[in-house]
């Protein structure tokens, strides 16, 4: 397709992610049309009938090699410490856990943290990653996005399948942004465990290539 924006066009692909169809527009493209985040824009969309002609980049093998370091950090973390149930009397240990949804808390507190036993001590694990996870992602689920469409999309237009060029992680941040705490599944909570202790090891790092791998999951280290 070519889009045409402020009057100024570029071309790119139709996409559907999460049921919705977008168009990726990335930095470079905004800037020739001279708009930003969040503007209401009017946008022409044409067929693309010219042939599609794509420069070989200087050095071909740097998003590989990009992507390598970004799987051996990930690779290289330590696991964020999951949460181990306690058995109830006539119960086998983990059993009541793994029957409940991770976010439920099946009793009240009375004293302090030691008052947490089985499900009462699992859900409060829970509330405490839950909470940190959210205060580790500055993105909203939209900004996220259209980050990720962005990434993937090659600042040109997405593969035919456009899941492939897509974040797997950060594919599952959205996910868990679209749920209520007491929907988390254990794949979720693996999530968000991977994503805090990411962010923990890289800290606010702002080169380009760390800000892009923070962003991926929804982490804008120059927010703050």
């Amino acid at each position: 397709m070519t889009v045409t924006i402020n009057s100024f066009t570029y071309r790119s692909t139709v996409a559907v992610m999460g049921g919705h169809f977008m168009l990726p527009l990335s930095a470079e493209n905004r800037r020739g049309a001279e708009v930003a985040a969040g503007d209401e824009v009017e946008v022409s969309v044409e067929l693309d009938t010219a042939p599609r002609e794509v420069a070989v980049p200087a050095d071909p093998a740097a998003p590989h090699r990009r992507h390598d370091r970004q799987t051996r950090r990930r690779d290289s973390l330590t696991p964020y410490p999951e949460p181990t149930p306690s058995a109830r009397p006539g119960t086998t240990a983990g059993t009541e856990a793994q029957a409940t949804r991770p976010g439920r808390v099946l009793a009240v507190r009375n004293g302090g943290h030691d008052g947490y036993t089985g499900d009462m001590a699992e859900g409060f694990e829970t509330d405490m990653l839950w909470d940190e996870f959210h205060r580790t992602v500055n993105m909203s689920s939209d900004e996220l996005r259209s980050f990720l469409l962005t990434d993937a999309s090659a600042e040109e237009g997405f593969p035919p399948d456009p899941d492939l060029g897509i974040d797997e992680l950060g594919r599952g941040v959205l996910h868990v942004l679209s749920k209520r705490k007491g929907d988390l599944t254990t794949g979720d909570l693996a999530v968000m465990r991977q994503v805090v202790e990411l962010v923990k090891t890289m800290g606010d790092m702002t080169d380009d290539d760390s800000r892009r791998e923070l962003m991926i999951v929804g982490h804008d280290p120059l927010r703050g």
